[in-house]
């Protein structure tokens, strides 16, 4: 049996949800996530300290280190896809660079 084609509301629904952000876009969500994350471990680290409680200490710092590090990690990975995808070959071919 034969699958019938969707309704015309899925594929506007799909569209609707592939949407790009500029880059400005982008870094105002990057610098909101960082400060959210440093807000949190800082929160975290004054609790686990008060209840002498070395699990969430480590999650503290944990969260220190990723609202550091998060940015310069999410900007290499969104460089080196975006330079994979414009390298893409058909099998076979060798880059020659």
């Amino acid at each position: 049996m034969a699958r019938r084609p969707g309704p015309p509301c899925f594929a506007e629904a799909n569209d609707a949800l592939n949407f790009e952000l500029d880059a400005a876009e982008k870094g105002e969500i990057m610098e909101y996530s960082g400060l959210i994350l440093l807000v949190v471990g800082a929160v975290l680290l004054v609790v686990g300290y008060r209840k002498n409680s070395r699990n969430i200490l480590v999650g503290a710092a944990l969260l220190l280190l990723a609202s550091h590090a998060l940015p310069d990690f999410v900007a290499g990975v969104q460089e080196g896809y975006s330079e994979a995808r414009a390298q893409t070959m058909p099998p076979g071919q060798r880059n020659s660079a």
